[in-house]
């Protein structure tokens, strides 16, 4: 059967027309074109589908070129009937499977449009890059000692292993300490000073007692005794505090005089810039090893330190155990003022102050007394002459000196004062207080008489009861012999009458007053003396967080609630006593001062709840496998073996590549190096190179020095397990592996960080041309930004000129996956790696990196600044379709070019995109892309509100359904920036646009 027609004898009606649009796909033109438009992510290999390639052999039954196959005709047009028609659909089948494996191979040849991550690997190989393998996760582990001594000096070795507890689709990772911990119980947990001696002065406002049943109440008074001066002083108010921690005890506060002013504290409503602004604040995190520490001797060296005892006790032994405890209870070389405080629990008067005024003048003829006179202040009263009868105005005349009374009364001693009742309370040895009558202190009483002095306290010497008849009342009284006089020698009881003694003092214990200031900053005093701690320990300080606020002109507006963990080590120690503001040492013992190095502490912590964890160690994430690898053969030269597990543990170092391979092998007990590629292998050099790909990791010898013959003499010792897995929260890692000797209990304090898992596809694409720049000599900007891309755990880096000097450079770099940055070593080892390779100072204080040769060149290491990407579009379904199954597919392909993996930090992006992201995915038939745009959520140095940012958000989304006319604008992105779209709320909103209604 002819089965030829159309023109140019094809058979298909087009001629052979080329082009990617007229010809049928029928004719020969169709199996010829081969080169793709650019910029493909994908390779269109000239092939043909099974029904298509069989088309075009049967017209080429018929086809002029071929004469001899004009006479065959066929039998039957169905293929399985008709043996000819069999074998073309047998080779059409082959040609199709062939030309789809065809397709796979091209597009497998290049970087840009391979699928297969071995594909890019080895790509990737020939031009030199080696795919980033991955980064162990960092955290420092804090143990629990066991209490039974709290001194004893206990060891736990490196490569103690530690698990986490999983969570709900996680795994439990292992953890091991990557250096040996020295520690002690006491250590477990130390605590700030909470509390400090007072420091009474005379004009001191409140007073700390111990205990709460001092039965003082408001108007009591006190004597408050500083060396040999007493000063009375009246309690305002009295409030009793009780402990707010085991390291505290119950106290009364005492107000002295005037009531203190009491601020309530007010909870804000809302977060303020400035709490946002302390929250993205980074912790201190003192990432340096112990080696790196820059000590300064004066500090450690200095007469407080404890270097100076430390010597002798290594020079004594016999002080080893005795030198320690007796620092600890010394107090400061210059005695300290001697300070007591007394209440006064009598409150009582002279003897004789209610006596009657003693008759002076009689008149007779009324025979009543006319006149009288004061008492003596002894209770004696002499007359100047006998009283006359009548005489002139009834005044007495002169005459000699009588007694008015009947019987004479012996003059008390000016030390001695008479109490006008009996009191058992009043012991020799206390305090007694004379209060003079109100504005006669030191005044006359009209007669030239000397009154009382001022407000005196006296001491009391002795104590005595005896029966008086002074002031003509006979009683029993108690009579006070004082260490000096209390009177003038002639005085009238007049103002005795009125005076007031205080008397029978009880002294009160002063309690330690609490510490309220925050902590912060560099250094820390602690709550006792704690011998052993030395430069170079890792503590991880926790507590509440204070600088949430106030604002200024708020005192009491602050956020409570949020902890903070941060990370230190100790530069300078110090035993020394507290000292007051003259500098005067106060009574007190030694207490252990630290200073932290570098800044200290980043954050400000309630005084209260911080504890201090001393037995802090770092450690990395990775199991440790020790594995005989097997027998040397001198006669192989490229000798390989497999490691039985997998993956092969990197950690972080400033190298480079960022890592360093935990993989060390020794052949008959000598080791031998790494060395990163074959070229870099010297003939005769014991060296290995080591290749990873999906199935683990294999070590090849051979390429300098093979190895000697032996049996199962080679033996590595590596660890397994790297990647975002080991970035467990804080708390998580609980279960020992095994308990080293008196180790009870582990944890983490803070969270993992810097894990990172090996290159995809899409980062071996991005990375691969890094192979071929020489990262180990940096010398322009550029060289810089390919060295961060390249370094593990760093994600995305961009450089460009800073805003200030010209040759400054701020250096941009994002995590892998975003994954947080600070709390790793991943920036400290960039710094380091940087400084090293590029020939940059990196100055001690911290700041940006310096150009040795021109200090004026910078280049500072800055963490990437969001922006939200927010769109709004409305979307038309293609017949038939359900929303329900085309809406994930929209959000999937819109993640898939707008997410933080896709874009690069500084990259603008554009609405054409997200119109052709939208219009390809099956199902859509048109789409309105209403809005597009940024939501600028600050800085962590100045952050917007969640109210400023919903606005922003608001004002860009809702713009109606009419939307603005044409596509929105591009937004602007800064060289700091990077504009994604994430899984924020409300960011990316879709819309359905229905159906229209047909008939």
């Amino acid at each position: 059967m002819n089965t030829s027609g159309g023109v140019g004898g094809t058979g298909c009606g087009c001629g052979g027309a080329s082009g990617p649009v007229t010809h049928c796909g029928r004719c020969p033109a169709a199996a010829t074109q081969s080169v793709p438009p650019p910029g493909r992510t994908a390779l269109t290999v000239a092939r043909s589908a099974h029904p298509v390639a069989l088309d075009r052999m049967r017209l080429r039954l018929s086809a002029a070129d071929l004469p001899a196959l004009s006479s065959l005709t066929a039998r039957h047009t169905d293929v399985p009937l008709d043996p000819a028609l069999a074998l073309l659909d047998g080779w059409a089948c082959v040609g199709h499977v062939l030309g789809f494996y065809t397709d796979r191979l091209v597009n497998e040849h290049y970087l840009r449009t391979c699928r297969q991550h071995r594909s890019a690997v080895e790509l990737s190989r020939l031009v030199g890059y080696t795919p980033r393998p991955g980064v162990a996760a960092d955290v420092h582990l804090a143990f629990t000692l066991a209490d039974v001594d709290p001194e004893a000096v206990l060891e736990v070795p490196a490569g103690t292993r530690a698990y986490s507890q999983p969570g709900p689709g996680e795994t439990m990772q292992a953890f091991e300490t990557g250096e040996a911990l020295t520690g002690r119980p006491r250590w477990n947990v130390l605590r700030p000073r909470l509390t400090a001696p007072q420091r009474v002065t005379p004009d001191v406002a409140e007073l700390h007692l111990r205990g709460t049943a001092t039965g003082l109440v408001k108007g009591s008074p006190l004597v408050v005794r500083i060396d040999d001066t007493c000063h009375l002083r009246t309690v305002a108010a009295v409030e009793a505090v009780r402990a707010a921690s085991p390291a505290t005890e119950d106290r009364t506060r005492v107000v002295l005089e005037e009531s203190a002013t009491v601020t309530q504290r007010r909870v804000p409503t809302t977060l303020s810039a400035a709490v946002l602004q302390a929250l993205l604040k980074e912790p201190a995190v003192f990432a340096a090893a112990r080696e790196e520490l820059e000590l300064d001797p004066s500090a450690i060296l200095g007469k407080d330190s404890y270097a100076g005892y430390g010597m002798l006790e290594s020079a004594y032994p016999a002080l080893r155990g005795s030198l320690a405890a007796a620092l600890g209870g010394t107090v400061g070389d210059d005695p300290p003022a001697a300070v007591s405080v007394h209440a006064m629990r009598v409150r009582t008067a002279l003897h004789g102050h209610s006596a009657s005024l003693l008759p002076w003048v009689f008149d007779p003829e009324r025979q009543v007394v006319s006149q009288y006179r004061e008492w003596d202040v002894d209770g004696t009263g002499v007359a100047d002459a006998e009283p006359a009868v009548g005489g002139d105005g009834g005044v007495a005349a002169d005459g000699a000196p009588v007694p008015l009374l009947s019987g004479a009364v012996v003059p008390l001693d000016p030390e001695e004062i008479a109490l006008d009742a009996v009191y058992d309370t009043v012991l020799p040895g206390s305090f007694v207080v004379i209060l003079p009558p109100p504005g006669e202190a030191a005044s006359g009483d009209g007669n030239g008489d000397t009154s009382l002095p001022g407000v005196q306290t006296y001491e009391v010497r002795e104590v005595r009861t005896e029966s008086r008849v002074a002031f003509n009342l006979p009683v029993r009284v108690t009579v006070l012999t004082l260490d000096r006089a209390w009177r003038e020698s002639v005085s009238t009881h007049g103002p005795a009458r009125r005076t007031v003694v205080l008397a029978h003092s009880e002294p009160l214990d002063l309690a330690d007053v609490p510490e309220e200031a925050a902590v912060s900053g560099a250094q820390m005093e602690l709550d006792g003396y704690h011998p052993g701690l030395l430069p170079g320990r890792r503590l991880v300080v926790t507590g509440e967080r204070t600088d949430l606020g106030p604002e200024d002109g708020d005192p009491g507006a602050g956020v409570t609630g949020v902890s903070g963990t941060e990370v230190v080590m100790v530069s300078a120690v110090e035993h020394r006593v507290a000292e007051d503001v003259a500098g005067q040492a106060t009574q007190d013992t030694v207490h252990t001062v630290l200073t932290f190095a570098g800044t200290g502490l980043a954050y400000r912590y309630r005084r209260q709840s911080v504890q201090v964890l001393g037995n802090v160690v770092p450690a990395t994430h990775g199991e440790s496998r020790a594995e005989a690898l097997g027998g040397g053969d001198a006669s192989r030269r490229l000798q390989t073996f497999p490691l039985a597990h997998a993956p092969l543990t990197h950690v972080s170092a400033p190298s480079s590549s960022g890592v360093r391979s935990t993989l060390e092998v020794r052949v008959q007990d000598l080791r031998w190096q790494e060395a990163p590629n074959a070229a870099a292998v010297l003939p005769g050099e014991r060296r290995y190179v080591t290749r990873t790909d999906e199935g683990g990791t294999a070590v090849t010898f051979g390429l300098g020095a093979r190895l000697p013959t032996g049996q199962n003499d080679v033996r590595a010792l590596y660890r397994t397990g790297l990647g975002a897995a080991g970035n467990v929260r804080a708390g998580q890692i609980s279960v020992l592996a095994s308990r080293p000797t008196g180790v009870t209990g582990v944890t983490n304090p803070a969270p993992a960080a810097g894990g990172a898992d090996p290159d995809e596809l899409e980062a071996i694409r991005q990375r691969a041309a890094t192979g071929l720049i020489a990262l180990d000599r940096l010398v322009s900007a550029v060289d810089l930004e390919d060295f961060a891309r390249a370094f593990a755990g760093i994600g995305k880096a961009r450089i460009d000129p800073s805003h200030g000097p010209a040759s400054a450079y701020t250096l941009t770099v994002a995590g892998v996956d975003d994954a947080p940055l600070t709390g790793s070593s991943v920036l400290a080892d960039l710094r380091r790696a940087l400084a090293r390779l590029g020939g940059l100072e990196d100055p001690p204080e911290g700041g940006p990196l310096r150009t040795r040769g021109a200090p004026e060149a910078t280049v500072t290491i800055a963490v990437r600044t969001a922006l939200l990407l927010a769109m709004r579009a409305r979307i038309r379904l293609a017949p038939d379709h359900l929303w329900e199954t085309v809406q994930p597919r929209l959000r999937e392909a819109l993640f898939a070019v707008f997410g933080f993996a896709a874009r690069e930090i500084g990259q603008v992006p554009y609405p054409g995109e997200a119109v052709a992201v939208l219009q390809g995915v099956r199902g859509v038939a048109w789409v309105d892309l209403l809005a597009f745009g940024t939501i600028d959520p600050g800085t962590p140095d100045a952050p917007n509100l969640p109210a400023d940012v919903a606005a922003e958000a608001l004002a860009l989304l809702d713009v109606g359904p009419a939307g603005a006319v044409g596509l929105p604008a591009p937004p602007s992105v800064d060289a700091s920036q990077i504009a994604y779209l994430s899984d924020a709320p409300a960011t990316l909103l879709l819309e359905q646009v229905p159906e229209e209604v047909r008939p």
